[in-house]
């Protein structure tokens, strides 16, 4: 078994900063880690790799791309909207 001390954790892309790694531990959104001192925790490597899986599949699922499809709808429309007042502002 291999354990992350919190800076490893950007080796596996996990650059989040620490207190933001710590509100998701108490959100339960990611791993707990273990205890190694009074001042020294870790993450149990196959649990972080667990997580990032279930976020490939998060991903992937159906409900998340329909999802992905309506923000990239309404951004789109926005970017728009924007360009089009933009060209009534200089036909004025």
């Amino acid at each position: 078994m291999r354990v992350l001390s919190i800076e490893e954790l950007g080796q596996k892309g996990i650059r989040f900063s620490r207190t933001h790694i710590y509100r998701l531990i108490r959100k339960n959104e990611f791993p707990r880690p273990i205890r190694l001192g009074e001042q020294r925790v870790a993450f149990v490597e196959d649990e972080i790799d667990a997580w990032l899986r279930s976020k490939i599949e998060e991903r992937d699922s159906p409900a998340e791309k329909k999802e992905i499809a309506r923000r990239t709808s309404q951004a789109t429309k926005m970017v728009r909207k924007g360009n089009a007042s933009r060209k009534s502002r200089r036909a004025a």
